[in-house]
């Protein structure tokens, strides 16, 4: 016996495949890789939540550097 029929029609949202530094998102892939590979879309939801991403004001096309350096001259 299968899931029930949804009623509502959910919001799909590719994101595609998730590259990772491995220097830099150091922290990152050890956060998933301690998540079953199910269950990390569970996951990352989670920890955006937990993030405050309404808050969050994200140049989107600067690089980590930029994020890095306007990070110190806040600090």
């Amino acid at each position: 016996m299968g899931r029930p029929p949804l009623d509502y029609t959910p919001v799909i949202i590719q994101i595609g495949d998730l590259r990772l530094h491995p220097v830099h998102d150091a922290d990152l892939i050890d956060y998933l890789a301690t998540v079953p590979p199910r269950q990390r879309v569970r996951a990352i939801k989670a920890a955006m939540r937990a993030g405050g991403l309404a808050a969050a004001a994200v140049d989107l096309h600067a690089d980590d550097d930029e994020l890095t350096d306007a990070a110190g001259d806040f600090i």
